[in-house]
């Protein structure tokens, strides 16, 4: 009897430890799951090939995301997935520089003195090209983007009209104006003074923007397709850059101005800029420093500089950020990386 008893509270004992474990596991489970290092940080993606190590760009129109490299460029689809990696004739001169998609043609410029443009529409595959300005005597040579500014290496608008900047034989500043698909279009666009100091911005409300940074005569300009241009402000701007009605532009002081006419009136900023790479990323005023991302948020007057989640990022230099779908993408010079939607957040 003793030893059955004894057996008996030993049972007992194993079923209540049983219990008890399995209650432990129960409300372990119906805990809140923590967010995990590896979901909650930018991830390198592995996928890229060839040149990754040198991405200098990406933008996506939500079928597609394409990814720039230095002499090759990636494309996924709209679930993330690898579809292709092409080559193209790219010159090291232009470097981390900024090749605007627009409509989806991806334009490429080899060496400088080549004065050849090739264009590729990455939707299709027969809507290709090529045109060449060598046919201007007065033409020497592209001029290279401002490599600190992230200046685009060119301007192009939806018709398919672009703007570039080249140097003359004199060693001046000109800009070219031609529709891409039409060689006998192009034409010289003469500038305010022979010795412009020119800077390229974008393309917006049928007008290309860019400024003179010359000294004693700075000004900021728009033109039509025609080449007709006219000044607009008493302002230049190494980096102009339009999120939703709002013109942010840097000058070469790195001083922020701000102007909410189209570029008429400007406001001086009380934040001082330590980049130029102030971009828009979907519908956001954010700008990239190393390995920093942070937002320029305006609450009516004030304009506040909020820091963003870049874990998984140090040590990487950003040339660029962009969202597709679901995802941010960020090229780097030692990578490509990505981040969920719902971890790239304000710190």
């Amino acid at each position: 009897m003793i030893y059955k008893s004894i057996f008996v509270r030993n049972m007992k004992m194993k079923n209540i430890i049983v219990i008890c474990l399995i209650a432990s596991f129960h409300i372990a489970c119906k805990k809140t799951p923590e967010v995990s290092v590896e979901n909650d940080q930018w991830k390198l993606l592995t996928t890229v090939d060839y040149d990754a190590k040198n991405a200098s760009y990406c933008n996506s129109n939500g079928e597609l995301l394409l990814i720039r490299s230095l002499n090759s460029y990636s494309l996924y689809g709209k679930n993330h997935e690898y579809k292709a990696n092409i080559s193209y004739d790219g010159s090291p001169s232009y470097g981390y520089r900024t090749f605007p998609m627009v409509n989806n043609i991806f334009i490429s410029i080899g060496h400088p003195e080549n004065l050849q443009v090739n264009f590729q529409n990455i939707t299709n595959k027969n809507d290709f090209g090529a045109f060449y300005f060598g046919n201007d005597s007065n033409v020497l040579s592209f001029d290279d983007p401002h490599p600190v500014t992230n200046e685009p290496a060119y301007i192009g608008s939806p018709s398919g009209v672009y703007v570039f900047k080249h140097r003359d034989k004199t060693g001046n500043i000109r800009l070219s104006i031609a529709d891409i698909k039409n060689y006998l279009s192009i034409k010289g666009v003469s500038l305010p003074i022979s010795y412009s100091n020119i800077v390229l911005h974008f393309y917006d409300g049928g007008k290309f923007y860019f400024s003179d940074n010359t000294n004693g005569s700075i000004a900021l300009y728009t033109m039509d397709s025609t080449g007709q241009y006219q000044k607009i402000a008493n302002q230049a701007f190494f980096k102009l850059t339009k999120v939703k009605d709002v013109l942010y532009g840097i000058n070469s002081s790195r001083q922020l101005y701000l102007s909410y006419d189209g570029g008429y009136a400007w406001t001086k900023s009380t934040v001082e800029m330590h980049t130029f790479n102030l971009i828009n990323i979907a519908g956001t005023a954010m700008y990239f420093r190393s390995n920093i991302i942070a937002e320029l948020r305006l609450d009516g007057t004030v304009m506040n500089e909020i820091q963003y989640n870049a874990k998984g990022l140090e040590g990487n230099e950003i040339t660029w950020i962009c969202k597709h779908n679901d995802r941010y993408y960020c090229t780097t010079k030692s990578g490509v990386y990505y981040i969920e939607e719902r971890f790239f957040m304000p710190l």
